[in-house]
């Protein structure tokens, strides 16, 4: 009798959209409180908050920001031109505190997550009983790749949002909202175009696929999200402001890269995607499913996005595929319909415990040592949350030295030393100079020869891409003077020293 009303229960929070999305909320801001009020780190601090910034202290100079010296490539601000969530924390700046401001990303974070949460499992509630829908989704928000996003504040929360809220009306058969949706959510950034690319694919399909007297409906509906998908690449293209080196430390195109990737990002996310489209392969070849299966949408979705994502030029980033992770455990939770419940719980349940002990990446092999203290990499879980403690331990005890020498560094350490507004120091810091791509909007003045001959000079080696990006390295050499030093894992992460001269090449 417990069981059974525990079970109605379930099944009664399960049909309430508030009620749910409450519960997850609140469970998502109980698991991540120690980090609620966590500063931004990394490519938070050199895109998102760069920019939001920009149009807090400009008060929204739209016309500035758009001019080719603000551009990403030039050490400026618009790193989004189309991007919504810039707007959003660029009024949080303007009204609130810092610390407030902070905090209310994690909000956003985590309400977004909910609402995608609250959405997949009214999805996955469709096809299995409340207590495997349940299980289905500890297996979704305990994959270390997106509970990594729980426990930051950038935009790939929002995103996963807008699609899971497109594929929702999808399923639900509101074709025309479905579409919108997944044009709006190119707007909160440009990587919600390959949703739109699926729906092509998909209508195409179920035009093929489907009754002939809907033929010319699911045609013209993919012509308008095929559409929709070549006009917004070509209008984000028109106005693209980011310009990486082409060979970029572990990030460069070919079989290298797949391997790197695969071994230390994606190991489990390889076999849960091989399992997941071997199971729909499965209902499909064996005409377990009906003719133009809206579930078909998915696999096109996750291969054409991991396609993407080893094609795209730029550095692919392992926090990007955090937008495929609900629709993989859903894809993955409608395949195992084909191995009765009992097997579906066993996997879901084995899935969640393998999931929970990576969290920080333990089950995860080692980055390289040049990498060690990367958040790009170390995004695959929860580890980056090391690199912001250190950084913030670093940045107190450079603030509180009593005199500071020159003191070169590379991004995104000029930001994090000489602008409060991130909250890793309480003031700009003198002396702190910047080398490679000097961001203009930091206090940070580019390092001249004078001071990179001084032999007195610090310099701040981080083990990230960035000391590859901006050559020379600052690995140092041997016999310097070590004055600061943190690791993590036992491995040299941060090192201040001084004791060589840097002579500026053109």
């Amino acid at each position: 009798m417990a069981a059974g009303s525990i079970e109605r229960q379930l099944a009664k929070l399960l049909q309430s959209r508030a009620q749910l999305f409450a519960l997850l909320f609140f469970l998502f801001a109980l698991l991540n409180i120690s980090t609620l009020a966590n500063p931004p780190y990394w490519d938070e601090i050199l895109g998102l908050h760069n920019q939001a910034i920009y149009l807090a202290r400009s008060n929204f100079d739209l016309p500035q920001l758009y001019r080719a010296q603000e551009q990403f490539r030039n050490g400026g601000s618009c790193v989004y031109p189309f991007g919504i969530m810039p707007f959003v924390y660029g009024a949080l700046y303007s009204l609130l505190p810092p610390v407030a401001v902070h905090i209310a990303g994690h909000l956003i974070n985590l309400a977004s997550l909910a609402a995608a949460g609250m959405l997949f499992l009214r999805l996955v509630r469709k096809f299995c009983s409340p207590g495997l829908t349940l299980l289905w989704g500890i297996a979704a928000f305990s994959e270390p790749i997106l509970s990594g996003r729980m426990a930051a504040q950038g935009q790939e929360a929002a995103l996963a949002l807008g699609i899971m809220l497109s594929l929702s009306l999808f399923f639900n058969r509101r074709e025309k909202a479905a579409l919108a949706t997944a044009f709006a959510a190119c707007l909160i950034k440009t990587t919600g175009i390959v949703l739109l690319c699926a729906y092509a694919v998909w209508f195409l399909y179920a035009a093929a696929a489907g009754p002939v007297q809907e033929r010319r409906k699911k045609l013209l509906a993919a012509l308008a999200s095929g559409a929709a998908a070549v006009l917004f690449y070509s209008s984000a293209a028109l106005l693209a402001t980011q310009d990486y080196p082409e060979k970029s430390g572990v990030f460069h195109l070919g079989i290298a890269l797949l391997r790197y990737h695969l071994v230390h990002f994606y190991p489990w996310v390889a076999l849960k995607l091989a399992a997941a489209l071997l199971l729909f392969a499965y209902l499909f070849f064996r005409r377990r499913l009906p003719s133009a299966c809206r579930m078909a949408i998915l696999p096109v979705f996750l291969g054409g996005f991991f396609a993407a994502y080893f094609i795209y030029t730029g550095p692919q980033l392992v926090r990007y595929s955090a937008i495929a992770m609900l629709p993989l455990t859903l894809l993955l939770a409608y395949g195992f319909r084909a191995c009765g419940e009992k097997r579906a719980t066993l996997a879901a349940a084995v899935l969640c415990a393998l999931q929970l002990m990576n969290q920080y990446g333990a089950l995860l092999p080692e980055l390289p040592p040049h990498l060690a203290a990367d958040p790009s990499q170390l995004e695959r879980s929860r580890e980056f949350l090391k690199v912001i403690e250190m950084n913030r331990a670093f940045a107190r005890e450079v603030e509180n030295a009593p005199a500071l020498p020159p003191l070169v560094c590379k991004w995104p350490y000029p930001q994090i030393l000489t602008m409060p507004e991130l909250r890793y120091v309480s003031r700009p810091l003198e002396n702190v100079f910047s080398y490679g791509l000097h961001a203009r909007y930091a206090p940070a003045p580019e390092a001249d020869p004078a001071t990179l001959s001084d032999g007195n000079t610090l310099y701040l080696y981080a083990a990230d891409s960035m000391d590859s990006w901006f050559l020379p390295r600052f690995a140092p050499p041997p016999g310097v003077r070590v004055v600061y030093a943190a690791d993590l894992g036992g491995r040299p992460a941060l090192l201040l020293f001084s004791g060589i001269r840097l002579l500026k090449t053109p």
